[in-house]
């Protein structure tokens, strides 16, 4: 089903909890049309500034500079609020994506945007580790392994002999019928079954379920979270290209706003039962399990391909349509701003679904573009994945978000700015009037919703 079709007006609404936020990001999407304006305004200054100085036409000047001055004070306030909600720093450098790469606080060394084989090498070693530090801040893990299965048959056979050896008596909690009418294994029926033993025993260990990337065989176990493939260490020499760093780096931020999102609210659940005296494990978790999050390749360039969104209730990767027109908002690049998608499936409560939205969209250029949920058949026999006695949904969101030209061009390669016919060092339409370009070649666009890691 489609929770955007009930909770449209309380999911914009809710998400990043602040209407600043939503109307700087209108005001972003308008930002083609103010710069349009501003060429306008200047051609036509330049056409007035030939005739002759008569007064009518020093007032129409006049008039038409103050126009031209107010737009671009109100674009060079939004552009600055907009810095504001960009806190991302790159990988290896540790600075701010604000800073002037030519600044005196710009590092002497950098991978962006012209960086050497040797900094890039260093690049992906970087990369490697830090997607490690998002992986254990989940705190995720598998269910039970054959081993634990064994281990664990082993120590019921042994508590059996010792507790007849010396006479004594099943407790009042570990007696009684071994599943509820229901078919629900009770106390008395996990105390005796290996496997749903070995698994509860796994699943008191983590906060939620997930593949690491390094024990990932696709198509039969795919990873959480994506690891590019050009940042895998293969013993080569040869360092990963300036554009697949620039892609990593971009998936990394999303990611890593995501996986903070899911930490909040699974934090927020831990602290409570911790106050409680609880013990803090993945059955009384919002979020259960993170079966993916994957971020577009490349960026959302206009045109009219409209792809399906992956569809919820099983355990494959979803991956962001990456079109435009799939889009409620019709987003696409522009000469202001480029768009990327990027979609994250889990199982989780679906009571927090929303307060998970708010928590990735807070104080970010994010916007939820489509939310489809599944419920997840309870576990009975606490076989497998235990998700505790909650019911739970398995979730596909999909997001948009938006990188503004002046804060992130002026670090992006120039093999990037080909690909996607954009100007390098931060340039933008400005109010001076510029020469008719020919129109940009189509930029090598990706397959539907591909990502390196496919």
């Amino acid at each position: 089903m489609d929770l955007l079709r009930r909770h449209l007006y309380l999911i914009l609404c809710g998400a990043g909890g602040a209407v600043g936020i939503a109307l700087m990001v209108t005001g972003l999407r308008a930002m083609p049309a103010v710069n349009t304006e501003m060429q306008a305004s200047a051609q036509f200054h330049q056409t007035l500034g030939s005739l002759q100085s008569k007064p009518v036409n020093q007032r129409v000047l006049e008039t038409t500079q103050t126009r031209i001055d107010q737009i671009v004070a109100d674009r060079d306030e939004l552009v600055k609020k907009a810095k504001e909600f960009y806190p991302y720093e790159f990988l290896l450098e540790k600075i701010k994506v604000t800073v002037d790469p030519e600044g005196e606080k710009a590092p002497k060394e950098k991978v962006f945007p012209e960086g050497t084989s040797e900094m890039r090498d260093k690049f992906r070693r970087v990369y490697a580790q830090e997607i490690q530090h998002l992986w254990e801040a989940l705190r995720a893990g598998r269910p039970a392994l054959d081993t634990d299965v064994t281990i664990m048959k082993e120590k019921i056979e042994e508590e059996e002999f010792r507790r007849k050896r010396a006479q004594e008596t099943v407790s009042a909690s570990d007696a009684g019928p071994e599943s509820t009418p229901a078919g629900v294994l009770t106390r008395a029926g996990i105390r005796k079954d290996p496997l749903a033993r070995a698994h509860l025993a796994a699943a008191q260990r983590i906060y939620c379920y997930g593949v690491h990337f390094n024990d990932a065989k696709p198509p039969e176990l795919d990873s959480s979270l994506t690891f590019y493939a050009a940042m895998r260490e293969t013993g080569k020499a040869t360092p990963p290209e300036l554009k697949e760093c620039w892609e990593a780096q971009l998936a990394y931020w999303l990611q890593k706003d995501v996986v903070d999102a899911i930490t909040a609210v699974n934090g927020e659940a831990a602290a409570a039962a911790r106050d409680r005296d609880e013990d803090r494990w993945v059955g009384i978790m919002p979020i259960k399990e993170v079966i993916s999050i994957r971020t577009s390749r490349g960026y959302v360039m206009p045109g009219n391909d409209q792809f399906v969104g992956s569809a919820p209730g099983d355990y494959r990767p979803a991956l962001p349509p990456a079109a435009q027109k799939t889009a409620f908002t019709q987003s696409a690049s522009t000469d202001a701003y480029e768009v990327m998608q990027f979609s994250v499936k889990l199982v989780m409560d679906e009571r927090y679904i929303l307060r998970f939205v708010e928590r990735v969209c807070e104080n970010r250029f994010h916007v939820p573009l489509r939310i489809a949920f599944k419920a997840v058949e309870p576990n009975r026999r606490w076989h497998g994945k235990i998700y505790g006695s909650a019911p739970v949904v398995n979730v596909v969101m999909d997001f948009e978000t938006m990188l503004l030209g002046e804060v992130f061009r002026p670090w992006m390669p120039q093999a990037v700015c080909e690909d996607y016919s954009i100007p390098c060092g931060g340039e933008v339409p400005t109010g001076k009037a510029t020469p008719a370009k020919a129109p940009p070649k189509p930029p090598k666009k990706p397959a539907k919703g591909k990502t390196e890691e496919d």
